[in-house]
């Protein structure tokens, strides 16, 4: 068995910008779930946790990409993310795995 360490994280989710943000509004209870525009296959609103497009970093090359919106947002989330790890003092010179989870053409889990 091949030895494995979490050196450093980063995460952004509906309920914060940073891994602490996120570890503290999970740990109180908060969720942050509603309604969105999108619709369900019987037509009712789908009810999820989104991060406000806001709160995410302008990146001027991804933004103007001729890319999809999904594509563009799955960037910039994934890049929140990396950038809030790789600040961390303790995460060194290591291998890194990043996942990130759609398949673009289905949008669902990809396998």
């Amino acid at each position: 068995m091949i030895p494995l360490s979490v050196r450093a994280v980063g995460m952004v989710s509906s309920v914060g910008n940073t891994a602490p943000e996120c570890f503290a509004s999970v740990g109180s209870g908060v969720a942050r779930i509603a309604e969105t525009a999108l619709m369900s296959r019987e037509g009712s609103p789908i009810r999820m946790g989104t991060v406000p497009p806001g709160s995410l970093p302008a990146l001027p090359g991804v933004d103007a990409a001729p890319r999809t919106t999904r594509h563009r947002r799955t960037v910039r989330l994934a890049h929140a993310a990396l950038t809030e790890a790789l600040d961390a003092e303790t995460f060194g010179s290591v291998p890194l795995l990043a996942v990130t989870g759609l398949d673009e053409e289905r949008g669902e889990l990809a396998r």
